[in-house]
């Protein structure tokens, strides 16, 4: 037997208290999680943007190199 999903939706909503409207958006569907909302990091003056706002803060080479180092290091790569 097929069941919608709507009604699947609701039912595993219910089970978990809750209720559908946590995942429906104003017009009443569900939303489209492939939309981009908010900021699009996929954009190069995002990214520059970005990463001079948090550079008064966050040390960004430093957590790249470290990030790498780390993955070099777990895959065997000498340096």
């Amino acid at each position: 037997m097929l069941v919608p999903l709507s009604i699947l939706f609701e039912t595993t909503f219910s089970y978990l208290g809750l209720t559908s409207n946590h995942y429906r958006s104003k017009t009443g569907n569900f939303s489209n999680e492939m939309k981009q909302v908010g900021k699009d990091y996929s954009k190069f003056t995002e990214v520059e943007q970005y990463d001079a706002r948090h550079s008064d803060f966050r040390d960004l080479e430093k957590e790249s190199d470290t990030v790498l180092d780390s993955l070099d290091s777990s895959f065997g790569v000498d340096q």
